[in-house]
């Protein structure tokens, strides 16, 4: 079976959405300032199957995607469970009018091993081909989260039961009532808690002793928010963001929470209108994608929208869940309507992670301008960072104080004795484009933004003459 490949480019951004729609409160450092949106694609899988839960294996070579489309009755089901490999939809196998439908798919991040969940206790081990039904100590209930710990080979479940249980070589255990059913679970990335979305509160749970924190229900202007729908961790680790219903009647809204305990504190990102049930940091932490019950939407820190090229045809409705990979840089996700990938467009231009930062040196340190600035803090690209090339692009007086590349270094060099200021520089960086060879036709390349240098003036001693 060959799946739809149809291409939907990145158009302005302004001309998708009214921003009026949305309240924007710029996101802090754990989301890039640098390019992100713009480098990638929308790409329709199949406008023929649609999934209900995704999952993308950690080494990229291979996702799961489940398909529950109506059935021969009304309250029936067929549940499909598809490979995606090579950019193609495989079938491997279907259950005929069924009564559960599927809610839940994730891979073990350190092996080949998946779990894919339905309602009615419905629960599938699948590991390269290999699919075995395992027994849900649940059976009643619904299975709405599935996320596996980054390191540890373990899984932890969420239902609409109250109980939230672990899944590790086999075996259930239940990790204590919570008192409400559980909607998403994410882990840190360094796997030291998980924070759960349940109901009417949000929880952490601590992964070395397994207790659970309730967090403080979020309260801004005085309003209290209720009903989170979903919780996400961001790349650093340092925020989980939560969508929640917004008591003012005004739908729905972002928020985020500091991890650090000695600033714990809520924080409003933006205002949508229909709950968040699934979001994705991109790789390098650029955006968020967030899965809507009728949008997709899409924020880099500066604006927030709904996805570039999202609402045509096929590529319309919300999301019902949402992968990555993280090794060949593309999101997964789909609804009942459609399959689709948002990827990278293929050898871009490098981009920058952020403004390079102002820098200074005293003009007496005759070492102070050495490696004064890494450009690889700073510089990515699509392939491989570590080759890209490094010019001055802008340096308005070499006479004065003189910008030189040392790899992937900056050197400023003093060239006037006693001088100091500031000037303003600008580096072009050049990748080595699609053949890997530096200085051909394919090479892509981009700037800066503008920084400062400052050489701070040194009073130095009297001196007899």
């Amino acid at each position: 079976m060959r799946p739809d490949r149809t291409v939907l480019p990145l158009v302005a951004l302004c001309a998708l959405l009214a921003l009026t729609a949305l309240t924007l409160v710029a996101l802090a450092s754990e989301v890039s300032s640098g390019e992100g949106m713009e480098i990638y694609e929308l790409q329709v899988v199949s406008s023929t199957h649609g999934a209900r839960a995704v999952a993308v294996r950690g080494d990229g070579q291979e996702a799961i995607v489940l398909e529950s489309a109506p059935g021969s009755m009304d309250g029936y089901y067929n549940d499909t469970i598809f490979r995606f490999i090579g950019g193609a939809l495989l079938q491997l196998d279907t259950f005929t009018d069924q009564t559960w439908y599927w809610t839940a798919a994730a891979y073990d991040p350190s092996s080949t091993l998946a779990l894919l969940g339905g309602t009615s206790g419905v629960l599938y081990s699948y590991d390269s081909g290999t699919l075995t039904k395992l027994a849900f100590p649940q059976s009643y209930a619904n299975i709405n989260a599935i996320d596996w710990h980054p390191k540890s080979g373990y899984a932890l479940i969420g239902s609409t039961s109250s109980t939230l249980y672990k899944y590790d070589r086999g075996a259930f255990r239940a990790m204590g009532g919570i008192g409400y059913w559980v909607d998403d679970i994410d882990f840190k990335p360094d796997g030291s808690e998980a924070a759960l979305a349940c109901y009417y509160y949000e929880y952490v749970l601590n992964t070395t002793d397994n207790s659970l924190t309730q967090l403080d229900q979020p309260v801004i202007d005085d309003y209290y928010y209720y009903y989170v729908h979903s919780v996400e961790y961001t790349r650093d680790g340092r925020y989980i963001y939560s969508c929640w219903n917004d008591p003012r009647g005004n739908g729905n809204a972002l928020l985020r929470y500091s991890v650090d305990k000695g600033t714990s504190k809520w924080e409003k990102v933006i205002g949508v209108v229909n709950d968040v049930h699934r979001m994705v940091f991109e790789t390098e932490g650029s955006f968020l994608l967030m899965g809507l019950a009728d949008n997709v939407f899409i924020t880099d820190g500066k604006f927030a929208q709904n996805l570039p090229g999202w609402g045509v045809g096929s590529a319309a409705g919300g999301a019902n869940d949402i992968g990555i990979n993280d090794k060949d840089f593309y999101f997964l996700f789909g609804n009942d309507n459609g399959v689709f990938e948002l990827k990278r467009k293929p050898d871009v231009r490098p981009w920058l992670r952020g403004d390079v930062e102002d820098a200074s040196f005293n003009e007496d340190d005759s070492a102070g301008g050495t490696h004064l600035i890494d450009m690889l803090d700073y510089a990515i690209d699509d392939r491989n960072p570590a080759k890209l090339r490094f010019e001055a692009d802008l340096q308005p007086a070499p006479n004065k104080l003189e910008c030189r590349v040392d790899g992937q270094y900056l050197d400023f060099i003093i060239k006037e004795q006693n001088w100091n200021g500031k000037l303003t520089f600008r580096v072009r960086f050049i990748d080595r484009g699609y053949d890997d060879i530096a200085g051909t036709a394919d090479d892509n390349s981009n700037v800066t933004n503008f920084f400062n240098v400052t050489v701070r003036p040194v009073n130095d001693p009297i001196r007899l003459l």
